[in-house]
């Protein structure tokens, strides 16, 4: 995913970083690197029907389509309670990079309430209870950061080779981390810069050994 300009209803375009911020963890959290497609089914019942089609498997469409991020961004602009920095009343876009707009634009896309990562974490292990996702917000020099890590994957021995395949693509996307990192995305979120940023674990590994 590569971040561009967006507008809103006619609007001037801006960055669209903390969109993308947004769909970049909702992503991480469903793709399946087993099948190497995204699993909307782990999706709450409650999600928005539009969330849903989005990231189904079409032959066109959604998140596999080169209009993806238009539609994204629109999905995600003039959202209630959500912070953004530009557009006129009732036409509001370009999201504040924080972690209050994630959860929030979160919240509304899979209609669950929201207060904190742990709510969203909460989610997810009930869903892909195997995965031990976790998800913690940190320090950052230029603002804070969303750390999403895959925990231990157990696994019953009718879905053994599954996760065992699952393991090893998990282990191998996190080669050159400290052993037991399972670091899976962190997300940067830099509201006095206006700007957000994901680094995933190979990037995070090459900054690390070139140190």
């Amino acid at each position: 995913m590569q971040e561009e300009r967006r507008g809103y209803r006619g609007q001037l375009a801006h960055a669209d970083c903390a969109e993308l911020a947004v769909r970049e963890l909702l992503s991480a959290l469903l793709w399946d690197p087993v099948e190497e497609r995204f699993e909307p089914s782990r999706l709450p019942a409650s999600s928005r029907a539009a969330l849903q089609a989005f990231y189904a498997r079409a032959a066109h469409g959604g998140a596999y389509a080169p209009d993806a991020s238009a539609k994204w961004h629109a999905m995600v602009s003039n959202l209630p309670g959500v912070t953004y920095l530009s557009g006129e009343r009732g036409q509001r876009y370009e999201m504040a990079p924080t972690a209050s707009s994630v959860l929030c634009t979160l919240s509304h896309l899979l209609r669950a309430p929201l207060t904190n990562l742990a709510d969203l974490e909460a989610i997810w292990r009930e869903a892909q209870p195997e995965r031990a996702v976790r998800l913690r917000l940190r320090a950052h020099p230029v603002g804070v950061q969303i750390e999403m890590r895959d925990g231990p994957r157990t696994a019953s021995a009718a879905n053994a080779t599954t996760a065992a395949a699952a393991t090893a693509t998990t282990a191998a996307a996190t080669e050159g981390l400290p052993a037991g990192d399972g670091v899976v995305l962190r997300l940067v979120l830099a509201e006095g810069l206006k700007h957000a940023f994901a680094l995933r674990p190979w990037q995070v590994s090459h900054a690390s050994n070139s140190e």
